[in-house]
């Protein structure tokens, strides 16, 4: 096997630990969102009831667009380390 399909088999299993790393953050993202609505049900009947519910849904919500970043890159870098392994594998010598 040649240097150039190990180095892409590498790059295209990084990229798969980039997608299930944000797959796993986007869940656990979601299950601290139910959590946070749930506790904004119970306090919501006062101003400061409300002022904390809006800072633990803004804390909750801050790694959004984080994860969602990492998966997109995660998906670009596992089709470059598959797109390179399909093409030094099927490349004329």
């Amino acid at each position: 096997m040649q240097t150039k399909q190990i180095v892409s088999i590498a790059v295209a299993a990084l990229g798969l630990v980039m997608v299930i790393y944000a797959i796993s953050s986007m869940m656990r993202i979601s299950e601290a969102k139910g959590n946070v609505s749930s506790i904004n049900k119970l306090f919501s009947g006062s101003s400061a009831g409300r002022m904390a519910g809006g800072q633990l849904t803004s804390m909750a919500s801050q790694y959004d667009t984080k994860v969602r970043v990492l998966l997109i890159a995660g998906i670009l870098v596992t089709a470059v380390g598959c797109g390179g392994l399909y093409y030094y594998r099927h490349r004329r010598k």
